[in-house]
């Protein structure tokens, strides 16, 4: 969930992302008239917004709060992005054309940044599922006009507004076909090249050679990314990098954009973090404000921790008499390392179950591995402080066909 400058604001997408699946759509249609007529130097009744997004009117203490404008409608934007992806939105569920950024900033011959500021501006946003099966960042044609209307002048100084002539495409296409045809260049190469040579902006090119290859599969410049790349090679990918290839050989050798290699190696790593059996005890206090700070910290004991003084025995090979020299864990240590190695692991599993995979962020993958890592590292601590309880444990048991070091690995175990 974005964050959210009203705290209302915040609960009532919460709410609207977790209600009815049927209704969402009617929310968010309703969200972007309400962002077209919000005025920024204007406050607005709470209730007015429920009222307007629902066509339910809350109670009268609700009434009372005010959102200024500005912030509203700030608010109303991030709205539009997390309902829009609490489920499953096509672009032909309307009846309208919707474009990615890399789409609407071809048809304007402009950067993705500049999409981005447009964005910041006010230009309302959907995460949609195009027809590619993929969910990204969607602008719907009615939402691009009535931009456009209120913002001609910023866009006008952004944009060139020159459609590519007849003649223009076809000289994109024919340096395309001829690079694609002799090198190994990926797609973004070679719009890189393209956009060098011609002085079009990178976006209008790549939308070009897209759009083309779409509409003309039998002709296509890159047949192989007109289908999306199957489980195997991306697991083939993820193994060549595991084994020591760059991401640049690997965009090199599958004709990918460095980009993509990333997003397939983050989309397995995710795939084997939700296959992952991640068990721990949980605790209420793991769901307190202040969790964190309190279990995370590192805890003084006042206790002065010493070698054990009981001697190995004599019998034992020398990896063995060095679990001797491990300090023994106190009662209160112990507790608290168990405390945080299942904090740890909740942590995990809490930020796992939010993983989407059809927008794969690899920040939130790091975090996770992060904290199993670091869960394993303290539970080797306990356990090479126990050690040498199994080998004590082991030398009372040997009766029977097991030799001492039989039992210790079972012990180990």
């Amino acid at each position: 969930m974005a964050s959210y400058s009203n705290k209302a604001m915040e609960e009532l997408a919460t709410e609207l992302s977790s209600g009815l699946v049927r209704l969402r759509k009617g929310y968010l249609d309703a969200a972007e008239q309400i962002i077209q007529i919000v005025q920024d130097d204007q406050s607005y009744p709470l209730s007015f917004v429920v009222f307007r997004l629902t066509s339910y009117r809350p109670p009268d203490n609700v009434s009372a709060e005010l959102l200024e404008g500005s912030s509203l409608r700030k608010d109303l934007l991030k709205l539009l992005l997390d309902v829009s992806a609490s489920f499953a939105l096509h672009t032909g569920d309307y009846g309208e054309p919707a474009y990615d950024q890399i789409g609407l900033a071809g048809r304007f011959d402009v950067s993705t940044k500049t999409i981005q500021r447009w964005r910041n501006r006010g230009l309302p946003a959907r995460r949609l599922i195009f027809p590619d099966g993929r969910r990204r960042i969607g602008f719907l044609e009615s939402s691009v006009r009535w931009f456009l209307h209120g913002h001609g002048d910023e866009i006008r100084r952004s944009s060139r507004f020159t459609q590519l002539t007849h003649t223009e495409r076809e000289d994109i296409l024919r340096r395309a076909r001829r690079m694609a045809g002799f090198t190994a260049c990926a797609l973004t190469d070679v719009v890189q090249r393209i956009s060098r040579k011609t002085g079009r902006a990178p976006e209008t090119v790549r939308y070009t050679l897209r759009r083309h290859d779409i509409e003309t599969p039998e002709n296509a410049l890159f047949p192989h990314l007109l289908n999306a790349m199957g489980d195997e090679v991306k697991q083939e990918i993820y193994r060549r990098f595991l084994s020591g290839v760059a991401v640049n050989e690997l965009a090199t050798l599958y004709r990918r954009a460095r980009g993509t290699i990333h997003r397939i190696l983050n989309e397995v790593r995710a795939v084997q973090l939700l296959e992952r059996s991640i068990t721990y005890i949980t605790s209420d206090e793991f769901k307190e404000d202040d969790a964190e700070e309190s279990i995370l910290a590192e805890q003084d004991f006042d206790e002065k921790v010493t070698k054990s003084l009981i001697k190995p025995p004599s019998d034992l090979p020398p990896y063995l008499r060095s679990l001797y020299e491990v300090p023994l864990l106190s009662a209160r240590r112990e507790r608290d390392l168990f405390r945080r190695y299942n904090f740890l692991k909740f942590k995990a599993d809490r930020l796992r179950k939010q993983i989407d995979m059809n927008r794969v962020r690899a920040n939130d993958i790091k975090a996770i591995e992060s904290f199993l890592l670091q869960s394993n590292e303290l539970k080797n601590q306990i356990v090479r402080a126990n050690l040498r309880l199994v080998v004590s444990i082991a030398k009372k048991h040997l009766i029977g066909p097991m030799t001492l070091f039989e039992l210790i690995s079972d012990g180990n175990i």
